[in-house]
């Protein structure tokens, strides 16, 4: 029984002996810290979820000075020169302990490209990120829309752009069209939004989408209107479609 006691108070010192190594270590570094603040610099920069978006230009985008220290760094500054690179949508940024900052980003997706003064991304929301050479062209054109509209209607080119996003999520949501079978959307201010869905060309007026919509979509469940064929769908008229082939003449 002795023994027994003997081991269970050896066992016993022992925990409160590495308890208190360990308690001694933490309080060393931390003192150490205190004394030595250029132990606590920001040596990495860690960038989670960038993939179109390189390290180097969202480092160089942070703007953090050498020799700031890990408590020091301004959080929110770091994210607001992250979120300045085009496919950026957004950045949070946390510290990780000793010495590297972790930067969560969110990037832009691309659904459209919009031909403007020059051409580029548009993500879902309707927000043009990335201008000139882009890396696929893959994408809905959206087109008909130039700076002259922007002069004359400062807000019109952003509600034209989000109103051809709409039209597309909506033939997609219907099941008239997938979105890689609709090569443009045209815009003209008297005759509405042109789409060039498969071999068709469809046109929708500026008003009452969502009947035209139902419109072509009876048009194609009773097999009166086949996209993958070469034809002009009209919806612009109020209660028909007008359809023909998209060879003819409009006149004929």
């Amino acid at each position: 029984m002795k023994l027994f006691s003997t081991i269970r108070s050896l066992a016993k010192s022992s925990r409160i002996r590495e308890t208190v190594g360990v308690a001694m270590t933490a309080t060393a570094v931390g003192v150490f810290l205190l004394v030595r603040p250029d132990c606590m610099m920001v040596e990495h920069i860690v960038f989670d979820g960038a993939h179109q978006a390189g390290p180097g230009a969202l480092r160089h985008l942070a703007e953090l000075q050498n020799g700031t220290t890990l408590g020091s760094a301004d959080l929110e500054d770091v994210a607001s020169g992250v979120e300045r690179h085009p496919w950026v949508r957004s950045a949070r940024v946390s510290r990780q302990w000793p010495d590297t900052l972790v930067v969560q980003v969110e990037e832009r997706v691309p659904v459209a490209v919009l031909h403007y003064d020059d051409i580029y991304y548009v993500d879902a929301e309707g927000v043009p990120f990335l201008r000139g050479e882009l890396p696929s062209y893959d994408f809905p054109n959206l087109t008909g829309i130039d700076p002259g509209m922007e002069r004359r209607h400062p807000s019109l080119p952003n509600l034209v752009v989000r109103d051809a996003l709409a039209l597309i999520q909506a033939l997609e949501g219907r099941g008239l069209a997938n979105v890689d079978t609709i090569s443009e959307v045209s815009f003209s201010q008297t005759r509405g939004f042109t789409v060039h869905v498969e071999q068709s060309r469809v046109l929708f007026s500026l008003s009452d989408t969502d009947k035209q919509l139902d419109r072509i979509a009876m048009l194609v469940s009773r097999g009166q209107v086949e996209l993958s064929n070469r034809l002009w769908v009209d919806l612009g008229p109020s209660t028909v479609a007008i359809v023909r082939p998209l060879d003819r003449p409009i006149g004929s």
